[in-house]
């Protein structure tokens, strides 16, 4: 139906400009995925790429991490995530990883995980940067180093998480 098409091309053309700002403002990543209460908006370079929506309730990490496109995620051994996208969570949305989804959660450099009006929980997973050059973690004085935020109205909630 020409009515549904136009709906849903004026809802993502909203959601492009929405998405643009916060690209804008948070720096400009290259890759940045955006989760809000309904849905995750999936950006490069600032460009508006996909939007799926996703279940109801609290996103896993595990969910988002087997539903982005492969640039934004990668998976270097069994239970190893990979994210090489920054992650704003805001709006509401709740993201969460539990004991057995994961056992390392690793960031590229240039990445981020930024949460405002929203949650972030990590439970029995380890949370790293990751060089490529080394193979391992970012030194600590790396302006690369991924870093963690959580701002106005923001949950962060690490329990038994090693953070290096």
């Amino acid at each position: 139906h020409p009515a549904a098409a136009a709906k849903a091309a004026a809802q993502f053309a909203r959601a492009a400009r929405i998405t643009k700002a916060l690209w804008t403002k948070d720096g400009q990543p290259l890759l940045l995925t955006v989760v809000t209460l309904h849905k995750v908006y999936i950006l490069s370079d600032g460009v508006l790429q996909l939007a799926l929506p996703h279940p109801t309730g609290p996103l896993s990490v595990l969910w988002l991490a087997q539903n982005l496109p492969d640039q934004w995620v990668s998976w270097p051994a069994p239970g190893v995530a990979r994210l090489n996208s920054a992650i704003a969570i805001t709006g509401g949305a709740s993201v969460s990883t539990a004991v057995g989804d994961l056992s390392t959660l690793q960031l590229a450099d240039h990445t981020w995980i930024r949460v405002t009006r929203g949650s972030f929980a990590v439970t029995g997973t380890a949370l790293t940067s990751f060089d490529p050059t080394a193979n391992g973690p970012l030194a600590p004085t790396d302006p690369d180093r991924p870093y963690l935020r959580a701002g106005r109205g923001a949950t962060l909630s690490l329990d038994g998480t090693t953070v290096t």
